[in-house]
C-alpha cells in the first residue's frame, strides 16, 4: 500500500525549537499542529505507544516529535507491505521492524498499483534489509560505524 494522507485534513503536532526556525519566529520550544504529509509511526498499535526510533538517529531508544527527526514517521508516497491490522492502526514492516500508524477506514492509504511481490522459494524466513551499510572498516577515521543489525 501506499501512505496517502489528506494533506488538508492529516492534522499533526510537531515540536519546532529555536534552532529549528532560521527565521527566529520560534524563541523558544513549541508544539505546532499543521496540515502535514506523514503520518507518525509507532511500536505499537495504540495512541501512546513509543514512536519508532530510527536507529541511525537515536540508537536503543523511541523517537520523538520534533520537526527534524524524520525516523518515526512514513511520507506521502511511500509504499510498504502491510504485515497487520488491530481497530484504526495498520500495522508495515518498516527499517526492519514491524511499526504501526493510525489509519481509520483506509484513510491515509491507498492500494499500491504496478507492485509486484515476491515470495521466497522454500520455507525458511528471508532476511530484509531495508538500508545499505558500509563495513565498519570503510568508515572514515572519527566517525562511528552503523550499529544496525541484519
Amino acid at each position: 500500500m501506499t501512505i496517502a494522507p489528506g494533506f488538508s485534513r492529516n492534522l499533526n503536532t510537531v515540536q519546532v525549537c529555536p534552532s529549528d526556525n532560521p527565521t527566529g519566529e520560534t524563541p523558544e520550544r513549541t508544539d505546532v499542529t499543521r496540515a502535514s504529509n506523514f503520518v507518525h509511526l509507532r511500536t505499537a498499535p495504540w495512541a501512546t505507544a513509543p514512536l519508532f526510533g530510527d536507529q541511525g538517529l537515536h540508537p536503543g531508544a523511541p523517537g520523538n516529535t520534533r520537526i527534524n527527526d524524520w525516523g518515526g514517521t512514513a511520507q506521502a508516497g511511500q509504499q510498504f507491505v502491510v504485515t497487520g491490522r488491530k481497530g484504526d492502526r495498520t500495522a508495515i514492516w518498516f527499517s526492519g521492524s514491524t511499526v504501526w500508524f493510525h489509519n481509520p477506514h483506509g484513510r491515509n492509504t491507498v492500494p499500491a498499483h504496478g507492485v509486484k511481490i515476491v515470495r521466497p522459494a522454500g520455507t525458511e524466513p528471508v532476511k530484509v534489509h531495508g538500508t545499505s551499510c558500509p563495513d565498519a572498516a570503510e568508515i572514515p577515521t572519527g566517525l562511528s560505524p552503523s550499529i544496525q543489525a541484519p
